[in-house]
């Protein structure tokens, strides 16, 4: 039995961008994209585009934000929009 994979199959240590954008949970069309402008780590063997799971863990690390990110907008944090939020008129 030839277990040599083909030219359209990856290699056991490697993931095609339709099988890594599945495992991610994006489109095969974004995962690609990304890849082609240089956003995510990723192989190139030929015309093949391949991920390994190291190369996975590193754009799901590099896409992950903490929810104390978030920062107000500047304009709430006017003393303004501090009387506004206590229900109280602005001058």
């Amino acid at each position: 039995m030839n277990t040599t994979p083909t030219a359209h199959q990856a290699t056991p240590e490697t993931l095609s961008v339709s099988d890594a954008a599945a495992a991610l949970g994006v489109g095969n069309r974004w995962l690609a994209d990304q890849a082609r402008a240089g956003r995510v780590p990723h192989l190139k063997l030929g015309i093949h585009t391949r991920f390994t799971p190291a190369q996975l863990d590193e754009i799901i690390a590099a896409h992950t934000r903490a929810p104390d990110s978030v920062k107000p907008h500047p304009w709430d944090l006017t003393p303004a929009a501090a009387r506004r939020r206590r229900g109280q008129r602005t001058a």
